[in-house]
C-alpha cells in the first residue's frame, strides 16, 4: 500500500509540473507581453533595425527596474509573487515609482489601488493540521492519534488581497504616504468563513513612520517567492504596530531605529499558575541596510522585557530577551538570485515565525521565575529565471530551540522545511504555479513527524 501511495504522489507531482511547463510553452508562443508586442511593431515599421536604433533602446529602457512600465508589471513578476510593500521614507519614497496612480483633483495627493485574486488548490499527503498553510508545528508526530489522520485536499482564495495608497511628494516639502492593505487570511474564522484582515495600516511623514507594517527586523527582500503562505518559516519578525525613524546615510546605506509591539510573548506556563503574559515595555530595535542595485544586506538587533503578571494571586516575574538577525539577497546579472536569513537570540523564540504559538521564549518555573531559552534559525533559497515568463524557486529553512528542562514534551523544539516550485506568468496580469513541500517537526522529547504537500495556484493581479 505504501508503495502505491508513493507512486500516486509521484504521478500527481509529475502531471502538475508537466501541465505548468506545457502552459508556459504555449503561452510563450501565443501570448506576447506588451513589451514584446511594441518591440515587434517597431521593428516591422522600421524594417531592418540596427542594434543601437531607437526601437531597441526603447525596449531596453522599458525593462529597467526603475522604469514605469517595468514597475507596472512588477506585481506579476514570478520572482515577486506577492508584490510586498516596502516601508520607505524620505528620499527613498520620492525616488520610488508610483504607477497605476491618479491625481486627487484639488490637492497635491495621488491615489493608487492594487491587489490580486489568488486561488490555491492543495493536496496534503500527511494529515497536516493547518489546511491553509504549511505550518510545521501542526505536522502530526509518529505515535500520536493525529498521525492516523489521512491526507486531504483543500481549495481556497483567502490570500486574495487589495491595498490603497496615497502619496504626496511636493518639491520642497517632506514626502507623505498613507498605506492600507487587507487580505482574507483570518486565522480565527471558520474553515470557509473568510473575513477581511488588516495587514498594513501606516503613514509616513518625511523619515518618520507610524502604524502597522513589517517589523523593524523583517527584511522583505529576503522573503522567498513561494506559493505557500507560510513562506517565511524561519524568518525572524512579522508585521507589528510600531514607530520608526529611517535615515539614509549615503546612496547605499541607511539605518533604522524604533519601537514596536511585542505581539507574541511566548511564555509557557507548565505548572498552570495564576496569571498571564503582560507586556510592560515595547521592543527596542535597530538595523543597518546596505543596498546596491537589486542586492542587499541587513544586520539588526532588538531587546525587550518578558513579563508574567500574577494578577495579585500568582507570581510576578520578568526577564529580558534579545535577538540579532542577518539577512541578504544577491542578484546575478542574468536575473537569478540567492537569498538568506538567519537569527539568534535568547528569550526571542517568539520572534521566529515557525515558533509562534509554541511558548518558545521562556518557561514559567514552579518557583515563579522565567527561564528564557536560546533560539536560532537559518534559511537559504535560490530563484532561477528560465525565461521572461517561467521561473523556479528552491528554499530550505531550519529552526531550533534549546528547550528548558521544564518544557512540555509534546512542544516543538526544531523544524526543517523544503519548498520547490515552478512559476509561470501567463499574461501581463495572470500567473500560475505548482509547489512541493516537505517538513519535519521534532518535539522536546525527540519524537518527530514528517509531512508532504503539493500546492497549485493561479493568480490575477491588478
Amino acid at each position: 500500500m505504501k508503495h502505491m501511495e508513493v507512486n500516486k504522489k509521484i504521478r500527481i507531482i509529475t502531471a502538475v509540473v508537466a501541465f505548468i511547463v506545457a502552459l508556459a510553452t504555449l503561452t510563450k508562443s501565443s501570448v506576447a507581453s506588451p513589451v514584446e508586442q511594441s518591440s515587434s511593431a517597431a521593428k516591422e515599421g522600421a524594417g531592418d533595425s540596427a542594434p543601437g536604433d531607437e526601437s531597441s533602446q526603447q525596449e531596453d529602457a522599458s525593462q529597467q527596474p526603475g522604469s514605469a512600465q517595468a514597475t507596472n508589471q512588477a506585481s506579476n513578476d514570478p520572482n515577486d509573487l506577492r508584490d510586498n510593500d516596502r516601508p520607505l521614507t524620505g528620499q527613498d519614497l520620492i525616488d520610488e515609482e508610483f504607477p497605476r496612480s491618479w491625481p486627487l483633483f484639488g490637492s497635491d495627493y495621488r491615489l493608487g489601488f492594487k491587489g490580486y485574486v489568488k486561488l490555491d488548490y492543495l493536496q496534503d499527503f500527511s494529515g497536516t493540521g493547518d489546511r491553509f498553510q504549511f505550518v510545521t508545528a501542526t505536522i502530526p508526530v509518529e505515535g500520536t492519534p493525529e498521525a492516523e489522520v489521512g491526507g486531504y485536499m483543500n481549495m481556497f482564495a483567502r490570500e486574495t488581497r487589495f491595498s490603497f495608497e496615497v502619496r504626496k511628494t511636493t518639491e520642497g516639502a517632506p514626502p507623505q504616504k498613507f498605506f492600507l492593505e487587507m487580505d482574507f487570511f483570518q486565522e480565527n474564522a471558520g474553515a470557509f468563513n473568510q473575513y477581511p484582515r488588516l495587514r498594513h495600516a501606516y503613514f509616513v511623514y518625511g523619515r518618520f513612520l507610524a502604524g502597522r507594517t513589517w517589523g523593524l527586523l523583517t527584511a522583505v527582500q529576503a522573503v522567498p517567492a513561494l506559493i505557500d503562505f507560510a513562506a517565511g518559516d524561519a524568518l525572524a519578525g512579522t508585521r507589528a504596530a510600531q514607530i520608526r525613524w529611517q535615515q539614509r546615510v549615503s546612496e547605499g546605506f541607511k539605518w533604522t531605529v524604533g519601537i514596536q509591539m511585542q505581539e507574541f510573548p511566548g511564555i509557557e506556563n507548565v505548572s498552570n499558575q495564576t496569571g498571564r503574559p503582560s507586556q510592560n515595555l515595547p521592543v527596542f530595535a535597530g538595523r543597518i541596510d546596505r543596498e546596491w542595485g537589486a542586492s542587499s544586506l541587513m544586520l539588526g538587533g532588538g531587546f525587550t522585557q518578558l513579563r508574567w503578571d500574577g494578577e495579585g494571586v500568582g507570581p510576578n516575574a520578568t526577564a529580558y530577551q534579545f535577538g540579532v538577525v542577518f539577512n541578504g539577497r544577491w542578484t546575478f546579472p542574468y536575473g537569478g538570485y540567492v537569498l538568506w536569513n538567519s537569527s539568534f537570540g535568547k528569550g526571542s523564540g517568539n520572534g521566529v515565525i515557525a515558533l509562534i504559538g509554541q511558548g518558545a521564549s521562556a518557561t514559567l518555573t514552579p518557583e515563579g521565575e522565567l527561564d528564557t531559552m536560546r533560539a536560532a534559525s537559518a534559511a537559504v533559497g535560490y530563484g532561477h529565471p528560465f525565461s521572461k515568463r517561467v521561473s523556479s524557486t528552491v528554499h530550505v529553512a531550519w529552526t531550533e530551540l534549546d528547550p528548558s528542562e521544564l518544557r512540555a514534551p509534546d512542544r516543538m523544539k526544531a523544524s526543517i522545511t523544503a519548498h520547490a516550485n515552478v512559476l509561470c506568468s501567463i499574461t501581463e496580469n495572470m500567473s500560475a504555479g505548482v509547489e512541493y513541500m516537505y517538513g519535519r517537526r521534532t518535539n522536546t522529547d525527540d519524537r518527530f513527524g514528517v509531512a508532504h504537500r503539493l500546492q497549485v495556484m493561479t493568480k490575477y493581479a491588478f
